[in-house]
């Protein structure tokens, strides 16, 4: 009996550590120490013990996905350059920062005109800049428990994510009307009024404008799928989507 244990035993070198005493990522054994155990073999074998229990691990094979091709629908673009492609963990802006016509058709530019003259304005969606929350996608768990990859945006509840941005190019100009004020003026820009201009793939007509003493601008629109003006007890038809509306 005695041979046999120690036949098994010498059936195990060192290059076969931590078998046999981890199976199935379970600790098989016991590690002793002498009552009058020099301190030198006490270190010895709590290095032992945290090898072993470094070892005791069984592997979880995971289903994450594959970088395979990413099919759009309607108007939208991936946070990619070239061969740049975000990844899991990855700042979206570092990859992407700014979006424009070039890559979404709601961003296309445009061109107004006032009695001033035309003027061109452009479209944009910037992420990453000061002020926003950061963006990324990482493969973890949702409240619910629930494993996969989900977009992330850190930061507070009411820190915004992305900044929208409409430019308008030189030229886009108004005579100064119904001023009023002393230490602080505020104008209108009737010019630009009943102007209409495309956000997002919207049409929207500007309805009233001002300008401060700071030479801020302010404008208001209003959106919908008619724009007209009717005089005090005038109605008229409008059809909408196939639908007649009296108004």
């Amino acid at each position: 009996m005695v041979g046999m244990t120690m036949a098994g035993a010498l059936a195990y070198d060192l290059a076969d550590y931590p078998t046999p005493f981890i199976t199935n990522g379970v600790f098989d054994g016991a590690i002793v120490v002498g009552e009058k155990a020099a301190t030198s073999d006490v270190i010895g074998a709590v290095d032992i013990a945290a090898s072993l229990q470094a070892s005791a691990t069984t592997e979880v094979e995971l289903d994450i996905p594959s970088t395979g091709s990413v099919n759009l629908v309607g108007d939208a673009a991936q946070f990619s350059i070239s061969s740049d492609i975000l990844e899991l963990g990855e700042n979206v802006a570092d990859v992407k920062e700014t979006f424009t016509e070039d890559d979404l058709a709601a961003l296309k530019s445009g061109r107004v005109s006032t009695q001033q003259g035309s003027t061109d304005y452009n479209q944009y969606l910037r992420f990453g800049t000061s002020g926003l929350a950061t963006m990324y996608v990482d493969y973890t768990a949702d409240k619910d428990d629930n494993v996969g990859d989900y977009l992330v945006i850190q930061g507070i509840r009411s820190t915004p994510f992305f900044e929208y941005q409409l430019e308008f190019e030189s030229g886009f100009q108004s005579e100064l009307d119904d001023c009023t004020g002393t230490s602080t003026v505020t104008c209108g820009l009737n010019d630009l009024e009943d102007t209409r201009i495309n956000i997002f793939g919207t049409d929207y007509t500007i309805v009233d404008t001002t300008l401060n003493s700071n030479q801020e601008v302010s404008l208001e629109l209003m959106g919908g799928d008619v724009s007209d003006t009717l005089r005090e007890g005038e109605t008229k038809t409008y059809t909408i989507d196939g639908t007649d509306y009296e108004v």
